[in-house]
C-alpha cells in the first residue's frame, strides 16, 4: 500500500488526497485495507474475488462490521 506506513508521511498523503479532491473536485480511488483509512472516504466499495460485494456512502462504512470481520465472514462463505 502507498500509504501503510503511519505517522507524519501517511498523515501529510491522506491529507493531500482529501484536500486534492475538495478543491479539484475529483474523484480518488484509494485501495486500501486499512479500516481507518477506508473510514475516511465518502464512498467504500468492497471487493472480494473480483466481485463488489458491498457498495456503501460515507458513514453507513464506518457503521457496519469492522473489515477484519466481513473478510472472516466472506472466507467463511466461500467454503
Amino acid at each position: 500500500e502507498l500509504i501503510g506506513g503511519y505517522g507524519i508521511a501517511r498523515a501529510l498523503v491522506l491529507e493531500a488526497i482529501a484536500r486534492i479532491n475538495t478543491e479539484l473536485q475529483t474523484t480518488t480511488a484509494v485501495i486500501t485495507h486499512n479500516a481507518v483509512i477506508a473510514e475516511m472516504a465518502d464512498r467504500v466499495i468492497s471487493i472480494s474475488d473480483g466481485k463488489i460485494v458491498r457498495d456503501e456512502q460515507a458513514g453507513a462504512y464506518a457503521s457496519r462490521e469492522s473489515t477484519r470481520e466481513f473478510a472472516v465472514r466472506m472466507r467463511s462463505a466461500q467454503g
